[in-house]
Parts: C-alpha cells; structure tokens; sequence
C-alpha cells in the first residue's frame, strides 16, 4: 500500500524522478517577490529533479507531493527560519486536502537552506515509508554566524567557468551559505592593463557582474578578494611592472605609484559586485623591505613597513566605500 505513494521506478540520469523521491511542489509565482528568481535556480539545478514548479509539473505524477511555500517574518532574529507542516505524516491527509510546508524566514538564505533541509528529508525512504516524517519537515533553526562561506582559489592558471561557479552557488544556498569569495590574484580584468591574466585565464567585467546577479538571486555576497602586497608574482614577472617591485613577488610600499596601482585594482575588482566588503590579502609577503625597498629608502622594520602600508591601503577602501579584511596570518 505505501508504495502507492512512491514515485515509479526511473533512472535519475535521464531527468526523471526516483523511486525513493517525495515530489516538493513550489508555486513560484505565489511566493515572496525576493525568493522567486532564487527559487527557478533552483528548481532548475535540483540534483535528483523531484523539486518542481506547480504550474509545470506533470498531471500523471506521483499522488506523493509536498506543498512548500514561503513566509518572510521581520519578526525572527537574524539568521533564523521556521518549517511547520500541516499534517504531521502524508498519510493523515485528508481526501481533496493535500501536505503542505510552510516556510517563515527572515533572510533569503535561510529559505533556500530549509529547501535544502526539505529536499533532504524527501529522500529519506525509510522514515517515510514508517509515516514518521513530521520531525523532518517541522523544525526551527538558528544559524551561528552572520556570514558563513566558501573561498575559492581562481588564481592556479585557470578560473572556475560560470557554469561551474552557477553550480557552486546552488548548493552553498541549499546548505545556507551567504558567503562566496573568488580569490584572484592577477585573473580579473583590469582596464588598460592586459597583462592581468594574460596566458592564465581571468574573469571578464561582464563575467563578476553576471556571478554577482545570480549569487545575489541566492541570497549569496560575493566579496572579491583580491592581493595588495605579497603574491603578486604573476604581475611583477613583467617590465613594464618593474618599477612596482620591492621584489619578484611584493609590492614596493611606500611609492606613491605603488598606491596609485593599488586603487586601480580595488576599483576594477570592486565595481563590479553589490557587496561593500573587500579582501585585500596581505599575507605571506615574504622580504618586504629587503629588495629595492631598502635600496630606495634604506633600513627599515619589515613590521613597520607592514602596518604602514596596511594604514595606506585601508585609506584607499575607506575612499572608496569599502571595508577591507586580511588574512589573519598577515605579517611581514
């Protein structure tokens, strides 16, 4: 009899449902305006394809759905969200009634996450073939930091392509991750500067701006996250930037060109996102002051030409609307 309520027997690859799958039902167009374009995102990448939108699902469909809809609650604290059902088990649903899931959320992330949570519960055979899914799907839970994400390293001769990045971000919203930073060295574009990234690969304008949109659908930042001392090998190796070298892989601080460079790659890497945030590096720049620093300007504390240069380039973020972070192992 319970497996009247299981969907036939399909291959997963071939896009169609699973055996073990509860269809999770979404009228997109019904819920909050901010959840929509997320919700189609993720309608679309759903790994095992049994998350479908209500005005196109097929008729001939397993009678096993559940109706999820959304909630927005000023009212819940930060980082908070809420699932309750109307039944507590699918099989005390009632003739001509139908489960329904009802989501209160604060922020759009917390809403993809309890889609997540949701779409994990439906795979769960065994404990909805007991009838004891209720604690499944009625819950509330309280996440632990404001901001949780994801790094990724762009700048090993090659960048994640969009597709790729797309993927990414569907499943850090379905684990209720708001946080993505691309690290990139020298792989983004920078205007009148075609070197950056040239033979290795790099971001275009247009790419960063397409990454933000959709992260941004996902309830997701992206913080670019960039280098303004150490590791910048990959740029100095050039003549044309020789003049900026303290040596082959720092920045010469306390040139006035150096700081003019500086703001041209915060600028370029900043406009392109919604987010006021900036990672700047700093870490690991290994003999400031010992090169061409020390030949300009003579002997100096390599900690002090750190927190000075430090000093310098936060002035630059500030100028510009932006709140910088490092590396916590930054020292010289």
């Amino acid at each position: 009899m319970t497996n009247h309520y299981l969907q036939e027997d399909k291959n997963d690859q071939s896009g169609c449902y699973s055996r073990s799958s509860v269809l999770i039902v979404i009228d997109t167009n019904q819920q909050p305006t901010d959840l929509q374009d997320g919700i189609s995102k993720i309608i679309s990448y759903a790994p095992h394809k049994n998350l479908v939108d209500e005005n196109a699902m097929n008729e001939e469909t397993s009678e096993f759905k559940w109706h999820l809809d959304f909630v927005y609650e000023s009212d819940l604290k930060e980082g908070e969200y809420a699932c309750k059902s109307n039944y507590l088990s699918y099989y005390e649903v009632l003739a001509g009634d139908r489960f329904e899931i009802q989501v209160s959320y604060h922020r759009k992330i917390d809403a993809f996450r309890a889609i997540g949570r949701i779409l994990g519960a439906s795979r769960n055979e065994f404990v909805i073939l007991q009838g004891e899914h209720g604690h499944l799907v009625n819950f509330r839970e309280q996440a632990q930091f404001d901001t949780q994400g994801v790094m990724i390293d762009c700048s090993r001769n090659g960048v994640l392509r969009l597709h790729s990045i797309y993927f990414l971000l569907n499943n850090m919203a379905l684990m209720g991750l708001n946080m993505l930073q691309l690290y990139t060295e020298d792989t983004y574009e920078v205007e009148s500067e075609p070197l950056f990234g040239y033979l290795r690969g790099r971001y275009s304008t247009r790419e960063l701006v397409l990454i933000d949109e959709y992260a941004f659908d996902l309830g997701i930042e992206v913080i670019p996250c960039i280098q303004t001392l150490g590791h910048m090998g990959q740029i100095l190796q050039w003549q044309q930037f020789a003049h900026l070298r303290d040596n082959f892989e720092v920045l010469l601080p306390e040139d006035e060109t150096t700081y003019e460079f500086i703001e041209k790659l915060i600028q370029s890497t900043s406009r392109q996102f919604r987010s006021k945030r900036i990672h700047i590096g700093m870490d690991e720049a290994h003999g400031v002051g010992e090169g061409r620093y020390r030949q300009l300007y003579g002997h100096k504390d390599p900690n002090l030409i750190f927190i000075e240069h430090l000093q310098k380039v936060n002035e630059i973020c500030v100028r510009n609307g932006l709140q910088p972070m490092i590396w916590s192992d930054s020292k010289a």
